[in-house]
């Protein structure tokens, strides 16, 4: 009975330091940055680690787990397969970066993620609007018909919403 118990107890210290290790993972509002809306970046993180069956390594957050282009570019080859060509040859990074975001948002078109919803390739490379990044991965899921994301509205913030001001909400 004692190892059963201590099974159970090792179970659930797992499961907290699991939680605590998502915690961190979602990126916290930043002042100054455009709004975030943590309930949709959790969803859009989760569907990824589940669609992808991969995680981010143990201190890196959303923000620079998805920022190279090569998560995304993952999501849409399990989307629409062969749709991003496999990397190789004498490239540079940053090259490979760019040309890997310039060829996910052909495809993310392609597949007919509204104009509205894409994102400029700085705004993901260099993670300037990661909000509109995840409304775009949160429209590609619903496009796929990923069934969290079936009875979702996906709204895109007025002008006057789109930067936080309030120093509560920031870190």
């Amino acid at each position: 009975m004692a190892k059963l118990t201590n099974s159970l107890a090792m179970q659930r210290m797992l499961e907290k330091d699991q939680m605590t290790q998502m915690d961190r993972v979602n990126t916290k509002q930043k002042r100054g940055t455009p709004t975030r809306d943590i309930k949709l970046q959790s969803k859009v993180l989760y569907w990824i680690m589940d669609f992808i069956e991969e995680k981010p390594k143990r201190n890196m957050d959303y923000d620079n787990w998805i920022a190279d282009g090569s998560i995304l570019s993952k999501v849409l080859q399990h989307v629409i397969f062969n749709s991003v060509p496999k990397e190789g040859g004498p490239t540079t990074i940053l090259e490979t970066k760019q040309e890997r975001v310039d060829i996910l948002l052909k495809y993310l078109r392609k597949y007919g993620v509204p104009e509205e919803y894409l994102f400029k390739p700085e705004e993901l490379l260099e993670m300037k609007n990661i909000p509109k990044v995840t409304r775009c991965i949160a429209m590609l899921a619903k496009i796929a018909h990923a069934p969290e994301f079936d009875d979702l509205n996906i709204e895109i913030p007025s002008d006057d919403d789109l930067f936080k001001s309030s120093d509560d909400e920031c870190d």
